[in-house]
């Protein structure tokens, strides 16, 4: 496979610039754009410790 690699600083501008009412920034080490297949629990675990977490908060704020 090759390497597409986007430099970490150059994400974190793009970041940076992105309004959003939530956001977090979080690098995977040696994963570019394939963090699911190169390191899954990683990915895994920011996506249940972070995501899961904001979407859980906004349908229980939709709900009310």
């Amino acid at each position: 496979m090759p390497r597409i690699r986007t430099p970490a600083a150059r994400a974190k501008r793009f970041f940076d610039d992105v309004r959003a009412p939530a956001k977090e920034f979080a690098l995977i080490e040696d994963a570019s754009h394939f963090a699911y297949f190169r390191h899954p629990e990683q990915f895994l675990h920011l996506m249940l410790t972070k995501v899961r977490l904001l979407v859980t908060n906004q349908e229980q704020v939709a709900a009310k």
